[in-house]
This record gives C-alpha cells, sequence and structure tokens, in this order.
C-alpha cells in the first residue's frame, strides 16, 4: 500500500507507523506512572509492583515496539519482499496492545493468563522475522533472527520465574543486552551509511568504512563482555572488559568522524546517541567496581534511558521523515525533542548525587524523558497517521 491511499490504509502500510506510535505512548506514560507512584500518587495498581511492571513493560513493551516498527519496515529492503501492512499488521499491533492491557488488568486477572497473552506477540513476531529471512534466503541478517528469538526467551524466562516465584531481573537484563547488540549491529551499519549520504549531498564526501574488520572486533568484544557480566556482574574481570569495550566502541564511533555532520543534527544525533553506548558500558563497570559510589539501578539508566532510549528517538525520526517523503532535516521542534531525550537520560544519571533529593530529581527526569516522546507524538504523530 502507499501512502498515497486513504489515511487508514496509509496507517496500516508499514510497520513504523502502528509500533513508533504505540510504542512511544507507552514511553510517555510510563516514567510518569512509576514517578507518580514513587510520590505516592498511584493511578493503578497491577499485581505486578510498580518497579517490575515498569522494567518489563519498558523492555518487552516499549523497546520491542520500536523494534518491531523498525524492523517491519526495514526488513522488506533487504529481502526485496513485500511489507506486512493493512489487516495482517492490525492484527500483530492488536496482539502487542492486549499484552500492555492484560497487564494493566492483572489484579482481575491470573497471572498465566497476562503470561501468555503478552508472550504470544513475541513469539509471533519473531516467527514473522524468521519466515522473511528464510524466505528471501538472507543469510547476512540471521543474526537480528537469531537476537528477536531470543527476545522472545528472554520474555517467557521473565514470565516463568516470576510465576516460580523466581528473580526475573536477569530476563530484564538480558532484554537490555539484546537492545544494545541490536544497536551496536544495526546502528553500526546506518550510522556510517547516512553519514556518507549526508556528506555526499553536501558536496564533501567522508566515504566512511561499513561494518569492516573493527567494527566486527567491536560487535564481538561487546557481545564477550556482556555475556561475562551478565554471568558474573561483580567480578573485576567483568568490569574490565566492559572498559575494554567502551574504548573500543569509542574509538568505533570517532571512525565515523560525527562531529563533521553538525549542520544536520538529524545526522549528528545518531552519532550522540551511539556514544551513550560506551558511557553506558562505563557506568555499569563503574557500579561494579564501586557501588558505594554509583549504584547499579542508575548505571543501568545510563543504558535503557540514554543508550537506549536516545538511540530510539534519533531513529524513529529519521524514519518517520524518510519514509513519508519529507526532508532528512531535523526543525527546532525536532531539535527539542533531542534536548530533552538527553537531558531526561542525563539526570537520571545524575539524580542520586543531586542537593534537591532523590525522589524530586527523579521525577525532573522522567518529565524531561517523558516530554521527549510526548513532543514526538504532537510533532510525529500526524505524519505516521496520514
Amino acid at each position: 500500500m502507499s501512502d498515497s491511499h486513504a489515511p487508514t490504509s496509509a496507517f496500516l502500510s508499514y510497520g513504523f507507523r502502528p509500533f513508533f506510535l504505540l510504542g512511544s505512548l507507552v514511553a510517555f506514560a510510563l516514567p510518569l506512572l512509576i514517578t507518580l507512584d514513587l510520590l505516592g500518587h498511584s493511578l493503578f495498581e497491577t499485581s505486578y509492583g510498580p518497579f517490575a511492571y515498569h522494567g518489563h513493560e519498558m523492555i518487552y513493551g516499549f523497546v520491542i515496539a520500536i523494534i518491531s516498527g523498525f524492523l517491519l519496515t526495514a526488513i522488506p529492503n533487504w529481502t526485496d519482499r513485500p511489507p506486512l501492512n493493512g489487516t495482517k499488521l492490525a492484527l500483530l499491533a492488536i496482539i502487542w496492545i492486549a499484552g500492555r492491557v492484560a497487564f494493566i488488568l492483572s489484579n482481575h486477572i491470573p497471572e498465566d493468563v497476562v503470561a501468555v497473552i503478552d508472550i504470544s506477540y513475541s513469539v509471533i513476531f519473531s516467527l514473522i522475522v524468521w519466515r522473511e529471512i528464510i524466505a528471501a534466503e538472507n543469510k547476512r541478517n540471521a543474526p537480528v533472527g537469531i537476537m528477536i528469538t531470543l527476545f522472545a526467551i528472554g520474555n517467557i524466562s521473565w514470565h516463568w520465574l516470576y510465576l516460580t516465584d523466581g528473580n526475573p531481573s536477569i530476563s530484564l537484563y538480558m532484554g537490555i543486552i539484546l537492545a544494545m547488540l541490536l544497536i551496536a549491529l544495526i546502528a553500526g551499519r546506518i550510522i556510517p551509511a547516512f553519514t556518507n549520504n549526508w556528506s555526499k549531498k553536501s558536496g564533501m564526501p567522508l566515504n566512511l568504512p561499513i561494518f569492516d574488520l573493527f567494527d566486527k572486533i567491536a560487535v564481538f568484544s561487546l557481545v564477550i563482555s556482556l555475556l561475562f557480566w551478565l554471568i558474573s556482574p561483580e567480578e573485576i574481570i567483568s568490569a574490565f572488559l566492559l572498559i575494554a569495550t567502551a574504548i573500543l566502541h569509542f574509538i568505533r564511533l570517532c571512525r565515523w568522524k560525527g562531529w563533521k555532520t553538525i549542520k544536520e543534527p538529524l545526522v549528528t544525533v545518531l552519532h550522540l546517541a551511539y556514544f551513550w553506548l560506551p558511557v553506558g558500558l562505563i557506568a555499569i563497570a563503574y557500579a561494579s567496581l564501586d557501588p558505594d559510589m554509583l549504584s547499579f539501578d542508575t548505571a543501568l539508566h545510563a543504558i535503557t534511558s540514554g543508550t537506549i532510549g536516545v538511540m530510539i528517538v534519533a531513529v524513529m525520526t529519521r524514519v518517520c521523515l524518510g519514509h513519508t517523503g519529507r526532508p532528512l532535516h531535523a526543525d527546532k521542534v525536532t531539535l527539542v525533542i533531542y534536548l530533552l531525550i538527553n537531558l531526561g537520560a542525563g539526570l537520571r544519571i545524575y539524580a542520586p548525587f543531586m542537593e534537591t533529593g532523590y525522589g524530586h530529581a527523579i521525577s525532573i527526569s522522567a518529565t524531561f524523558w517523558s516530554g521527549a516522546f510526548l513532543l514526538f507524538l504532537l510533532k510525529y504523530g500526524r505524519y505516521l497517521l496520514k
């Protein structure tokens, strides 16, 4: 379906339209809900408690929605096959929505029913990804299919551990690690590619390398260091591996010469978003070495709010403009979105050190972060709908 059709068919023409919209609604609401709960003004309660609910929905609700929107739009380009659209796309979106509603109603329906409803989306989406990869014999992107399958396994394990009185945090960390690996893999291809495209149009071609041997070493290092951290987070070897990997990815970022793109923030923000990756790695390494100075929760938010959150906004704005036929240029409203998401992430890390009090600092951070997604919905929502 083309974007020239009626608004309803346009909205269901590509996966980025419904899933960017739905995911952004969750990203806007959840930080505010957890902040209100911390301040004693909870709007509703789930059987999972505020922190388990918040953690699961940010990773296996919000993040997987944005990943779905991106992949359902990118895979047709990779495979030269038609996109999932129309009724099938609508049904997939409804299954995702059902999972969010099930969590909200978890005080009224059994938790094993919530699990089945929520898990069904992860499994179906992974099957769709594999169907496209296999049908097109697109072996190059098999690692993406593997990671999406692991996302489904992570979600399944989260519910299983919760239902059996285990600790579902390990499954949450698994989802965060997979999101970081997808960023290293996919953003590591599109950032130099988009930078090359922009530099050529600007008359100063950079001819940046795209996923050469150094990139492969950096990604492999990320896999190894994160696996060590997942298995033995308090071991000093894990911290040093994370620091070494952070240095590799900072060098990788420098190779893309992001400082030369400052005239077009739509490109620059991709580089800034990737900068959050080594920052996040350093943060969790430091938290392992000196937890009294930097808590693990704060360090983890350097990845979730910073690395993942900023990259999501950077990619969503780019995809929305490019796939709706608009100029690839960040206007003033988009610049404010970029400012808010980075301020929100930065303040979330600095919150424990602010004199205003932890709860107050968290509420300011959440307001900035949620404000970025609210502004995205107001600015880009109409692009997604028509």
